[in-house]
């Protein structure tokens, strides 16, 4: 494919005699072609540089801390990742990526309080429980071991892994941001090993930097097979933008002001690319795409079938002969319309029947001449 590749259309040429044309068309949409931007801020960590480096998808820019102010707030990064400093600027908002935090890192008070504190450093890191979660697909934790970890209260993160001492790694939504966070310097563990890239790439997946519309395929294949028609799409919009806009296949368009927490966009009855702009201080931004299509197999077969599945349940067709019937209502009418016409002559003519004497009469007459 050529290199910036978003949207890819197949259509089928030949469709000479075909009786449902609406599945001839299919889209999906390509990871590559949705570049998103990250910002790196560290004193310097090889192992991060050589990662992101190799994460498709994703422009990646380093800054020392000293560096980080108010102007690196004011681009417009999708993901940024805090490796082991101390920041004391206010909270970007975009999704975040937080490794080794420090006490004083990114503990902005907001609305609801600060996002998370430090309140202290364990060594009892043996593993006692991991929690099932897209972010650890494909990597064995029982085979990382921690030399020590920070104690992170975070009230409105999920712990994903956890060890005697406290949480090694958790995530969750924060008003409209997702947040990850390894309490630990990456260098004081093993999971510097193949398990790393895959983390990595797990959480970049799951925090979707930039991606506003998610799918589960997206994150394992780099490759959204897209939605049915009349589907739902939840819509994750960063809290900077002010409105979100949908252009339909049709050119239409759908727009609505963006509130705390995901959007639902319920109008997906056209088959085609939807395309998805945000409104931000910046500008309108082209940020993602999803397609509608019918990828249903199931749905394309139109063909006659021996046998029909219900649910769970499987209805064998019988084939019956047509019992036709021949329509004589059309005789009876012009019958009972013929009697009805020769009583009415009857009637009005008087006609009687001649009676015997006059058949006598009759034939004496014959005889005499």
């Amino acid at each position: 494919l050529p290199e910036g590749s978003a949207v890819i259309t197949a259509r089928l040429a030949d469709n000479e005699g075909d009786h449902f044309p609406l599945d001839d068309s299919a889209w999906t949409i390509h990871e590559s072609g949705l570049e998103m931007r990250a910002l790196i801020v560290t004193e310097g960590n090889r192992f991060l540089d050589t990662v992101f480096s190799v994460l498709p998808g994703i422009s990646v820019s380093r800054i020392n801390p000293e560096g980080f102010d108010s102007e690196a707030l004011s681009e417009p990064f999708d993901l940024y990742v805090f490796d082991g400093i101390s920041v004391t600027e206010s909270t970007p908002d975009a999704d975040m990526l937080i490794i080794d935090p420090h006490p004083s890192t990114l503990t902005e008070a907001t609305e609801s309080g600060p996002i998370y504190s430090v309140t202290g450093v364990f060594t009892n890191t043996q593993v006692v429980r991991v929690v099932d979660s897209p972010i650890l697909q494909f990597v064995d934790w029982g085979n990382v071991n921690v030399r020590q970890a920070t104690w992170v209260d975070a009230p409105w993160a999920q712990p994903i892994v956890t060890a005697e001492g406290g949480p090694l790694l958790l995530a969750g939504e924060r008003d409209g941001r997702r947040i990850v966070i390894i309490p630990f310097r990456l260098q004081d563990s093993d999971l510097l090993q193949i398990a790393f890239p895959v983390l990595m790439a797990n959480i970049t997946g799951w925090l979707s930097p930039g991606r506003v519309v998610t799918s589960p395929m997206t994150q394992s294949t780099g490759v959204n097979t897209g939605y049915a028609p009349g589907e739902p799409v939840t819509l994750l919009v960063n809290p900077g933008a002010t409105d979100v806009r949908v252009r339909k296949p049709d050119g239409t368009t759908w727009t609505t002001e963006v509130g705390r927490g995901p959007l639902s966009y319920v109008e997906t009855n056209q088959s085609g690319v939807y395309e998805v702009f945000v409104q931000t201080s910046n500008g309108t931004q082209l940020v993602d795409y999803f397609v509608v299509g019918l990828a249903d197999s199931a749905e394309s077969n139109i063909a006659p079938v021996e046998s029909l599945a219900i649910g769970h349940t499987f209805v064998d067709t019988v084939g019956e002969e047509n019992i036709g019937q021949r329509e004589i209502w059309s005789w009876l009418a012009i019958l009972a319309i013929s009697v009805l016409l020769i009583e009415w002559w009857i009637y009005y003519r008087g006609a009687q029947l001649p009676s015997l004497s006059y058949w006598k009469d009759r034939l004496g007459r014959r005889e005499a001449k």
